[in-house]
């Protein structure tokens, strides 16, 4: 998913989010990413169905300076890559949870 100049992609809390090989969520210059969830409804990024490994490509790569940018209250889970599950210049990450096979987040 590539998110265009000034777009902000925002995720709901309660989304579950199934990634494929070689997918993820790409944010460049002035776009945002905000995955907000709460304590009580998390926001899940995990495999599909079926997938044993999701590549050597980031999860989540987010290309700015800008502090646009918000990850909380996200579970991480089954993930099985090479990449970082999180690749960032500048964001705020918060009260995340990393379960297994998760290699990083930078």
């Amino acid at each position: 998913i590539g998110v265009p100049d000034g777009v902000t992609l925002t995720i709901k809390p309660g989304t579950v989010l199934k990634f494929r090989s070689n997918t993820g969520i790409s944010v460049t210059s002035s776009a945002s990413l905000v995955a907000v969830g709460t304590p009580d409804s998390m926001i899940v990024f995990t495999q599909a169905e079926g997938e044993t490994q999701l590549g050597t490509e980031d999860i989540i790569t987010i290309r700015n300076h800008k502090d646009l940018s918000q990850i909380s209250y996200v579970i991480f889970e089954n993930i099985r890559n090479y990449g970082n599950i999180i690749f960032c210049d500048d964001a705020t990450i918060s009260n995340c949870i990393r379960n297994q096979y998760l290699i990083r987040i930078s």
